[in-house]
């Protein structure tokens, strides 16, 4: 599982050691001229499937990594998430997400977080399918030290919006704890 997300920890890692100078980014603010800061975030939790389908379904490990900017108390960007939930079951979510944040300290930033994407579901027996979906529910992110690095703190309902005679929707619970580096 850990090797997707190799990739894009040390692309961030090295997009984070570039130096910004007379690029037209502000070293004391790190914003473009726009006002816009991006980040990559990385986050590992809890997926539970809320239906309970069959025995196969319950809960089990899940991984998020984003890319995105903030502007203000609002941010946006894309996300890869993969998803297990049980021991057959696993779901890939390819989309983008809007978080707006509350009043909060320069410690802590409560937000709400709304999701769309593709979700795509394959059990490990074979098959599978694609659908549309969202996702919603409560964060925050807290200052570690002085410097770019925050911790992550996030749980999310996940919702497909499909309705078939054969399958109900599906529904998963995710709770998560990561990093985000503002670059």
């Amino acid at each position: 599982m850990a090797r997707p997300l190799l990739p894009l920890a040390l692309a961030a890692l090295v997009a984070a050691a570039l130096p910004l100078h007379g690029q037209g980014w502000s070293d004391d603010a790190r914003r473009s001229p726009a006002g816009a800061r991006p980040f990559v975030l990385g986050t590992a939790g809890l997926a539970a499937d809320l239906n309970e389908q069959d025995g196969a379904s319950g809960a089990d490990f899940g991984t998020t990594v984003g890319l995105g900017f903030r502007v203000r108390t609002l941010s946006f960007g894309g996300e890869w998430s993969e998803l297990r939930y049980g021991a057959d079951r696993k779901a890939r979510v390819f989309g983008g997400f809007v978080r707006a944040g509350a009043l909060g300290t320069r410690t802590v930033r409560p937000y709400l977080v709304l999701g769309l994407g593709a979700y795509r579901f394959t059990p490990t027996a074979g098959g599978g399918s694609t659908v549309f979906g969202g996702s919603f529910g409560p964060g925050a992110t807290f200052a570690l030290g002085g410097g770019r690095l925050r911790a992550v703190l996030e749980a999310r309902f996940h919702t497909t919006f499909d309705q078939y005679a054969t399958r109900t929707r599906q529904e998963l619970l995710t709770a998560m704890a990561g990093l985000e580096l503002g670059l």
